[in-house]
């Protein structure tokens, strides 16, 4: 550990100082942003060297034991002694940890400190009082392989979030930003935001035209979830594995999928419903209120941008499911199914529109809202995410209910790529990846 303290701290002075070559030869003084930058990094250098120091006292009074008395009293009981390895199982992993937390003798196990708890990180930020981010009250971070494994079934999981396309970020940043064309229109002197292209004698002098730059930022903010484990369950690994590993993946990709669907903006999720991005068209005239009509579809298929068409699909709330098999094209004095259901005449695991996928999501509106309905194509949402997930317990929180208390958080966010919805080269209609049906109430 204390090897990898160094390595990391070494890391860290090395960044230092390209930074201030960087400034040196630009002649000029550090940025703001740069300097918050080697501002966190001195405080990280500052924690290593702690650390590194720790480490070193410890490893001095244990070469002076006899031993016969080389477990460490971490002041919850004893320390187990077994070799330090990667722990069998995610629940093997929590078991370690409620142990470790809990008050020795509370039940069996309860005080013992697994030595295969030191390999893993410990955070830096303390709470005031009995915390789990200390490591004497039994806070342990989980190691990178599980902790990746949940992440991954978050994602896979996720109907929506699933489709988007996820950007992770490095340790000394909170934020993704991205220049982009701000283009919202394709008309000539408005494509690639201003840039334009003439013909040789098309006119005596080309017109010189500057391309629009903007920004686009995504910063990171906690997404947090909390699991009260019985002590009876504590004694049973796999249960406990099997437990969190169907319910959090499942938990945070509920989450994710409704705020990339509804989400305000912020501190969660930029959700597309309502967004610039996003296309909504009006109900027919004289629609019926919570109706589904095949001019509806149409019109949304119609505004749906050329180049998503094929990634796009139908986001639809299962309420819609009855108006949505009944959906027809009128053909002489007969009509066309344009509802293909699954694995019928569309051959597909999913019912069709217009030949592209109907997923049921729980996350859509009841029938007759805006976004009922969402035809959208993910793969123009970005989703941002930092590190793995984080996870701490205490025993105190639910003490007397005879329960241990395990505190999951990943820090991610996600809002649209476009800025605004896009006018066509010829044409009036805007278009967009996303497209609703407004209220028909």
């Amino acid at each position: 550990m204390v090897q990898e303290l160094l390595q990391k701290r070494a890391a860290l002075v090395t960044k230092q100082e390209e930074m201030l070559k960087t400034a040196h030869t630009e002649n000029r003084n550090l940025t703001v942003d740069e300097y918050a930058i080697f501002e966190k990094m001195d405080a990280d250098i500052i924690e290593c060297e702690k650390m590194i120091e720790s480490n070193k006292k410890v490893m001095d009074r244990l070469s002076s034991l006899d031993d016969n008395y080389k477990e460490i009293d971490f002041g919850k009981g004893t320390s187990d002694t077994r070799n330090a390895q990667e722990f069998g199982s995610f629940g093997e992993f929590l078991v370690a940890v409620a142990r470790a937390g809990a008050p020795y003798g509370r039940f069996p196990g309860a005080g013992v400190v697994d030595n295969r708890l030191s390999k893993i990180a410990i955070p830096r930020d303390a709470a005031s009082g009995m915390s789990a981010n200390v490591p004497a009250d039994g806070g342990f971070l989980i190691s990178p392989t599980r902790s990746n494994e949940i992440l991954q079934k978050t994602y896979e999981t996720g109907a929506i979030a699933s489709r988007c396309a996820a950007y992770e970020i490095g340790d000394y940043s909170d934020s993704l930003e991205v220049p982009y064309v701000n283009e919202s229109s394709r008309a000539n002197g408005s494509r690639w935001g201003g840039f334009r292209a003439y013909r040789e004698g098309e006119v005596d002098a080309p017109t010189a035209s500057n391309t629009d730059i903007g920004l686009w930022e995504c910063r990171v903010t906690d997404l947090k979830a909390l699991i009260y484990i019985t002590e009876r369950l504590l004694n049973d690994a796999p249960a406990m594995e099997s437990l969190i590993m169907d319910l959090l993946p499942q938990e945070f990709a509920f989450k994710l999928d409704d705020e990339i669907l509804n989400g305000s903006g912020g501190i969660q999720c930029k959700g597309i419903i309502g967004d610039p991005a996003t296309v909504n068209i009006t109900k027919e005239t004289g629609q019926v209120a919570d109706t589904v009509l095949y001019e509806n579809i149409l019109k949304q298929w119609a505004r749906c941008w050329g180049r998503s068409r094929a990634n796009a699909a139908f986001y639809y709330n299962q309420d819609c499911e009855p108006q949505l098999f009944a959906l027809s094209m009128n053909v002489g004095t007969g009509g066309v199914p344009v509802f293909l259901p699954a694995n019928g005449l569309s051959g597909s695991p999913y019912a069709t529109l217009f030949g592209r996928p109907l997923i049921p999501v729980e996350q859509a509106a009841t029938v007759g809202t805006e976004g009922d309905i969402i035809l959208g194509d993910f793969s123009q949402y970005a989703i941002v995410r930092k590190g793995g997930l984080r996870s701490a317990s205490s025993v105190h929180v639910k003490f007397i209910y005879d329960e241990m208390t395990f505190k999951f958080n990943m820090r991610v966010n996600g809002k649209p790529k476009w800025k605004s919805v896009l006018t066509p080269f010829k044409g009036t209609n805007t278009l967009a990846p996303f497209v609703t049906i407004d209220d028909r109430d």
